[in-house]
């Protein structure tokens, strides 16, 4: 826009100087948002740019057996997750077990490691549903020898007879019963 063609419109220098004056104001204005659009611009540029190198990263992968090892891991950790459940669930079981037998003392480890092994047999088994540990228990140990340790265990006992120490002398003997010696 110029000076005259303001002028043939009707407008005085000094109006013409006032929309100049404006004119400035808005062509700046936009080049400031185009400076900040450019900037954005070459922001992006360069993200783009970045994200190529990465996708360059990607070239020849197989993504189909990336997928299969994936599944390899999930399925993984699901057999794990499963065995862990099945380790704690028996961990759970074993501890009411020995919680059933209370103070009883078995004549040996392998005697009390089977009878867990019986009770978690016939607690799986439908005949005894509605059984408790305890009812298991007492019907697999009932009457039977061998199982539990004697609460009361022989005692050796020395032997008796004819005993001589030839240590101690009658006046030895008055002198430990507090008596003056033998005249």
């Amino acid at each position: 826009m110029k000076t005259e063609e303001l002028t043939a419109l009707g407008l005085t220098d000094e109006q013409s100087k006032a929309v100049f004056a404006l004119n400035g104001k808005d062509i700046t204005a936009e080049q400031d948002k185009g400076k900040k659009l450019e900037s954005k611009i070459l922001s992006l540029q360069g993200d783009i740019d970045t994200y190529k190198d990465k996708l360059k990263n990607f070239d020849g992968v197989d993504v189909e057996n990336l997928k299969g090892e994936i599944k390899t891991l999930q399925d993984g950790i699901a057999a794990r997750e499963e065995n862990d459940k099945k380790a704690e669930t028996d961990r759970t079981l074993n501890e009411n077990i020995i919680t059933a037998f209370g103070d009883k003392q078995f004549t040996s480890d392998y005697v009390k490691n089977g009878l867990i092994a019986d009770i978690k047999s016939h607690l799986s088994d439908n005949s005894n549903a509605g059984k408790g540990i305890t009812e298991i228990f007492t019907t697999l140990t009932k009457d039977k020898e061998g199982i539990f340790a004697n609460p009361n265990p022989p005692v050796e006992i020395g032997g008796m007879g004819n005993v001589d120490t030839g240590l101690t002398g009658d006046n030895q003997a008055r002198a430990a019963m507090g008596l003056p010696p033998a005249k």
